[in-house]
């Protein structure tokens, strides 16, 4: 009969199953009558399991920390493409730009004291002008939100005998040093930034958009 030294030194291989049909035999019946073997084998048997559950509350633990750092991820990615877009819809709604000459949204009428007013129909965010001579000109700029959201009735640029004024959506106002005869309409960016006397025949782009009669 085997000693419960050798079962033992053969019980690691027992339980791996690499032992021959024989000895495995002979180990079994040996635990059957020894107490102190089968409680070694079934420490083994605890100590493999113990093993197996840390393995995967480690794999567990591991893929848990993945998942979250692909959440923070995902969600930094979509708060930044929510940001950018957000920063695209306004750049294109609210970007400034000139208005271009368009005789259908301007009417001019004179009133009885000879103030010419500019009525304009449409939206717009303010309006440059700048007189020369017998000369004005006005130059409407604003966003596509301006045009996408037009008040109902015609916005109002009165010229006076001595000051213009912006009666609509800005407060521009222009010192008019005599009568006006003659408004010309032109690029707003031109009006502010061309330091020079605005002569129409320096300024191609510019559209007559009213004359007094005589």
């Amino acid at each position: 009969m085997l000693k419960c030294d050798v079962i033992k030194d053969l019980l690691p291989l027992y339980h791996d199953k690499v032992v021959s049909e024989e000895s495995c035999r002979l180990i079994e019946k040996h635990i059957e009558n020894c107490l102190d073997c089968k409680t070694f084998l079934e420490d083994l048997q605890k100590d493999d399991i113990t093993t197996c559950i840390n393995v995967d509350c480690a794999e567990i633990g591991a893929f848990k920390k993945m998942k979250r750092k692909l959440r923070s991820k995902t969600f930094l990615i979509s708060v930044a493409s929510v940001l950018a877009t957000l920063t695209l819809i306004y750049g294109v709604f609210f970007h400034t730009m000139a208005i271009p000459f368009n005789r259908e949204r301007i009417s001019i009428d004179v009133g009885y004291d000879t103030v010419v007013n500019i009525n304009f129909a449409g939206g717009y965010t303010g309006a440059a002008a700048r007189a020369h001579g017998d000369a004005l000109f006005i130059g409407y700029y604003g966003t596509l939100f301006n045009q996408l959201f037009s008040p109902r009735d015609p916005l109002v640029f009165s010229v006076g005998s001595t000051i213009a004024v912006d009666f609509g959506r800005s407060s521009t106002m222009v010192p008019i040093n005599e009568q006006i005869n003659r408004i010309y309409y032109l690029d707003f960016r031109t009006i502010r930034t061309d330091t020079t006397d605005l002569s129409v025949t320096r300024i191609e782009r510019a559209v007559l958009i009213w004359e007094r009669q005589n």
